[in-house]
């Protein structure tokens, strides 16, 4: 049993929550790097009074050095400044010290044929994660023993010195090597001990612990997305050296957890999996008509197990979307109003042969209700593009706002950034908005494309840009149900699946948007079909908000788990 004064350790501490931090956001990731930091600052295992402290131990390698010296193995180096300033307390028996003190920085492999297998290491095969064992290609040592590329042997440990590898952590032990030594890439620096007084994994430890990297940051030098760490900071930066018995406990420690992280990442990887197998099969099953009232009572009543991520919320937002417009959602609805009619669409509207052509159009769609019809979006509404921008029009008398694509997101209209535009009174007729009207993005990334928002006088008086279409709507159709409609094509790619895609951009032209196939119920029904959707909507909020709140309980627990540990 724990007694309190241990339950306080930041190992014990960490240890008692280690599941809970790990289902937070980020968790693992956040647990490795509190674990890391914990290990070089003496906090994640017990002190032995035993131990021969880190004091004799430096002056033990620093002795092997001047034998190495002496031998002419290598070169005698300069006396190095006293570490006066450090960035934290360390136990008693552990040292202050640097790497250059303690070995070899960016040492050259001397004395090796030119025709020996030896390792080639680019930076695509070191590792940004802990534990990972290094990999390399089989190489002559003539082939890389110039050419600038960095030289090491087994044990050696390595670090990348340009960014973004040195931030993202790449930093590895050199292990299993041909004949044991190699080159790679010139991005390296080089920690190497000439003796086996020093644990080359407690040395990785510190290298990938966040305090270092954190630092080293803020020490690079060199133009942006060239920026490097000088060797400077890799090699005289303050290194906390412990006893070597408690180095390797401190490495068995670090494994041990890092193990458990794996664990947890591939149990919630299959958790993850499970859950969206679990909704994706629910999900479908709705989509039959033949068993959707089944599916449906199987889905309502296990609505916290099937929907506990935002992925299969996702799912079932799309998923109420497109029930909405086959008619599912809708079905005992029909069934207690039969007595209503067909709709009765304005001649002006659709033609025989347009009413043809959306029949034929839509058989790639899915079917719809008897008493529903299928038209071309053109015949349910009107579709404009916005008006150019130009030069002449920044100034003028006529300055009016207007909306653009970055004004238009899904179901929401942004009123942050609405820029103005000179519209002449005739002009403003034509591109002015109406409440009610459906702005959809006409140029946008292939997923976003047709993203469409209902504009409800947020801007008053607006008018809107060619990087949006404008669909208003006749009488026979509700904007809410026509927003519907078009979340669902957004959604299951139809929009994308007509789009033209120049270098970046895909187009969803009002042209091919106008002639697409639009299910249109009766009137009564569309009200009908809101009301579910809005109420199923706020059920989606709802869960979201759940997951939100468990997250942020989990983001909570892990910073006051983090600021506990480094007090």
């Amino acid at each position: 049993m724990i007694g309190d004064r241990d339950a306080m350790r930041p190992e014990a501490l960490l240890l008692d929550h280690f599941a809970a931090l790990a289902a937070a956001p980020g968790g693992v990731a956040k647990l490795r790097q509190l674990i890391l930091q914990l290990a070089v600052q003496g906090r994640l295992v017990p002190q032995d009074p035993a131990d021969e402290p880190a004091s004799v131990l430096l002056e033990r390698i620093a002795a092997e050095k001047r034998r190495l010296v002496r031998e002419g193995v290598i070169k005698k180096a300069k006396p190095l400044p006293a570490v006066d300033e450090v960035p934290f307390a360390v136990p008693a028996g552990w040292v202050w010290t640097r790497l250059e003190e303690i070995g070899t920085i960016n040492p050259r492999n001397k004395g090796i044929p030119d025709d020996m297998d030896t390792s080639f290491v680019p930076m695509t095969l070191i590792s940004e994660k802990y534990g990972s064992k290094i990999c390399s290609e089989p190489r002559k040592w003539r082939e890389i023993k110039n050419g600038g590329y960095t030289h090491f042997a087994n044990n050696d440990v390595v670090c990348a010195k340009i960014t973004p590898c040195f931030q993202n952590g790449k930093s590895a032990v050199i292990d299993d090597l041909i004949g044991g030594i190699g080159a790679g890439t010139t991005e390296l620096h080089v920690f190497r001990s000439h003796c086996d007084l020093l644990n080359p994994f407690y040395v990785l430890i510190y290298l990938k612990s966040p305090g270092f990297i954190n630092n080293g940051v803020s020490k690079m030098t060199g133009s942006a997305g060239q920026k490097r760490v000088p060797r400077e900071y890799f090699s005289r930066n303050p290194f906390p050296l412990p006893p070597l018995p408690e180095q390797h406990r401190i490495v068995a420690k670090v494994d041990t957890l890092m193990a458990l992280c794996d664990a947890l990442e591939a149990r919630q990887a299959e958790q993850r999996e499970t859950h969206t197998n679990l909704g994706t099969a629910a999900l479908a099953a709705l989509s039959e008509a033949e068993a959707f009232e089944d599916a449906w009572a199987l889905v309502a009543g296990n609505f916290d197990l099937i929907f506990d991520s935002r992925e299969n919320v996702a799912a079932l937002r799309q998923t109420v979307f497109s029930l909405a417009i086959k008619g599912f959602l809708t079905s005992d609805w029909r069934f207690t109003h039969s007595d209503i009619e067909q709709i009765e669409v304005p001649f002006h509207n659709v033609s025989k042969q347009s009413k043809k052509n959306s029949n034929e159009d839509a058989r790639g769609f899915f079917s719809i209700p008897d008493l529903w019809e299928w038209l071309s979006t053109h015949a349910v509404g009107e579709v404009k593009l916005g008006r150019q921008r130009s030069p002449k029009n920044h100034t003028g008398p006529y300055m009016r706002p207007y909306l653009r694509v970055a004004n238009v997101y899904e179901d929401r209209i942004d009123t942050n950034d609405v820029l103005e535009m000179n519209f002449s009174p005739k002009e403003y007729e034509i591109f002015r908005l109406q409440f009610g009207d459906i702005l959809l993005n006409e140029g946008q990334s292939r997923e976003l494309v047709g993203r469409p928002a209902i504009y409800r006088n947020e801007v008053p008086g607006a008018c809107f840009q060619n990087t949006l279409v404008r669909f208003r709507p006749f009488k026979i159709v509700i904007p809410e149900y026509a927003l519907i409609v078009f979340r669902c094509y957004l959604h299951a790619g139809k929009f994308l699946k007509i789009a033209k895609q120049t270098t970046n951009i895909a187009h969803l032209g009002a042209n091919r948007f106008s002639k697409m196939p639009f299910p249109l119920p009766p009137l009564p029904e569309q009200h009908r079909i809101v009301a579910k959707v809005d109420a199923l909507m706020a059920l989606c909020d709802a869960l979201d908000a759940r997951i939100a709140e468990r997250e942020e309980t989990g983001t909570r627990l892990i910073e006051a788990v983090v600021g506990s540990c480094a007090s």
